[in-house]
């Protein structure tokens, strides 16, 4: 069942690509880094919840004119979690702390006026946690789903934009998982972006 959706996601990316490729090829490209804070929830098939927030910082890139292409990938520190509802800081377990979250899809931009519009789609996204040593056993995942991402931006001028990015996904694919096997897994992103176009 697993390899299956695994193809499925694959040949969906791929057919994508060839439709809108030419669209985006002759479209703009706008780059932002922001500050972001991470939360990510993991329910496992045995009942465990666990949360992890952490602050990071992320990179976001939007290439196509009206529709194009959509990346988003983050560096975060699970610095703080909830395991079955009791909050612990993550430094005191853990000698080393890390995670990611990435977001590849498609997306359509908005114009609301010349300088303020919106960045708005979807598509695959993956969630890799790590938390090692000390006095706790190592806590890792890597987990995979569909995601959706909206940016909302305001152009300073004509290479210069700010805004706020924010995004949710759903994972129900497990690559690794340390203790329980996944049931569902949720991430959500929100930062302040400060970026620059490309044409």
């Amino acid at each position: 069942m697993r390899c299956t959706i695994r193809t499925k996601f694959t040949h969906f990316f791929f057919l994508a690509l060839v439709l809108v490729g030419p669209r985006i090829a002759f479209g703009e490209s706008k780059h932002g880094i922001s500050p972001v804070y991470n939360w990510t929830y993991i329910n496992s098939s045995a009942g465990h919840k666990y949360h992890f927030h952490s602050p990071g910082v992320n990179y976001s890139f939007y290439r196509g004119a009206d529709f194009g292409f959509l990346g988003s990938g983050s560096i975060i520190l699970p610095l703080g979690a909830h395991q079955d509802g009791e909050f612990f800081s993550t430094p005191d377990y853990y000698a080393r702390v890390f995670g990611f979250d990435l977001l590849l899809g498609l997306a359509g931009n908005v114009k609301i006026t010349e300088e303020f519009g919106v960045i708005t789609g979807g598509g695959v996204h993956m969630n890799g946690l790590l938390l090692s040593g000390n006095t706790h056993h190592s806590f890792y995942s890597l987990t995979a789903g569909l995601g959706a991402s909206a940016l909302v931006y305001y152009a300073l001028s004509p290479t210069l934009f700010v805004g706020t990015i924010l995004s949710s996904s759903v994972d129900m694919i497990e690559f690794v998982y340390a203790k329980d096997a996944l049931h569902i897994a949720l991430s959500h992103n929100i930062g302040v972006i400060v970026g620059i176009y490309f044409l």
